[in-house]
């Protein structure tokens, strides 16, 4: 059985492994692929990520997650900046993947309509 000492050791090794700190790298994009997440159309946003960044070098790590738990708003996609800051997109496609390229990667700013509380708002 591990110790409280061994257990702290591996919850900070995880979250070292989890920040966004390599140079080359400045977010890291999370894609909702449960079941749910694949069914309503995150494959295509994930070859969609994969192929912009690899066509025009964004430095970004593009990451297939298990299921986020809210199976109304998939396909989802978490943003990870370098600084910690998590953004959580909501029924995402290769268009509004574009968009956030753009927008959130590039430009450096939220697009809060594509947010869970950007929809709550304009409800």
């Amino acid at each position: 059985m591990l110790d409280v000492k061994q257990l702290n050791a591996i919850k900070e090794s995880t979250l070292q492994k989890m920040r966004v700190e390599d140079g080359q790298i400045t977010h890291r994009i999370l894609i909702g692929m449960g079941t749910c997440g694949i069914a309503a159309g995150a494959q295509s946003v994930y070859d969609f990520l994969i192929e912009m960044k690899d066509v025009y070098h964004y430095p970004i790590e593009v990451l297939p997650t298990g299921c986020l738990g809210m199976c109304m708003f998939e396909p989802m996609v978490e943003v990870v900046e370098a600084n910690d800051k998590h953004t959580m997109y909501i029924k995402m496609d290769p268009l509004k993947m574009k968009e956030i390229l753009h927008h959130h990667i590039k430009e450096g700013y939220t697009l809060y309509a594509y947010t869970l509380q950007g929809v709550k708002e304009n409800a």
